[in-house]
């Protein structure tokens, strides 16, 4: 999946109110991306709530799965890129 920077960090201030970076549960502290080339969602859940955002990103094939919620900012933070490549398990 590619994904401009700022489009990511804007969608990372909101999911991040609701991740659980302290949480036991790595789905509880990391993002899921889901979807195909007609759209994609980041999602994040406290194990009670949970937020999507509808990303502006590219990818060719269909998707599903985490990045932890702090990889994700410190990428965004350390790359000299606009655009990212994400993968995840």
């Amino acid at each position: 999946m590619r994904v401009e920077k700022r489009v990511l960090n804007d969608a990372l201030r909101v999911l991040g109110k609701v991740v659980c970076q302290t949480s036991p549960v790595e789905l509880y502290r990391s993002v899921r991306f889901v979807g195909d080339e007609n759209g994609i969602l980041a999602m994040a859940t406290d194990g009670v709530e949970t937020v999507s955002v509808a990303l502006d990103a590219f990818t060719e094939n269909e998707i599903d799965f985490c990045v932890p919620f702090r990889e994700l900012k410190d990428l965004v933070r350390t790359s000299r890129s606009e655009t990212l490549e994400l993968t995840g398990k």
